[in-house]
């Protein structure tokens, strides 16, 4: 559920995608493609469980991972939990 509503934010995105790349070209001074601009700023399913599944293997689960890797406390975490699972 959550990696599909993930990439629905590709839908939203692809109304604007055009013109942000235009804008990122130019500030990077069109050393990068637009393709290679799609890649960076387009949700991949293919991307999102690589992702998910290195997680898995290295910390055993997401929380773990947000507390361990990314130092996110105990009390932040039940607190974001609780709040989306209301």
């Amino acid at each position: 559920m959550v990696r599909e509503d993930y990439l629905l934010t590709n839908e939203s995105f692809e109304l604007r995608i055009e013109r942000f790349i235009k804008v990122m070209r130019f500030l990077t001074l069109f050393q990068v493609s637009p393709e290679r601009m799609r890649l960076v700023m387009m949700a991949r399913p293919e991307y999102l469980d690589e992702v998910h599944r290195i997680i898995l293997k290295n910390y055993g689960c997401v929380e773990t991972y947000l507390h361990q890797a990314c130092g996110v406390d105990r009390k932040t975490l039940r607190s974001l939990k609780d709040r989306l699972l209301e």
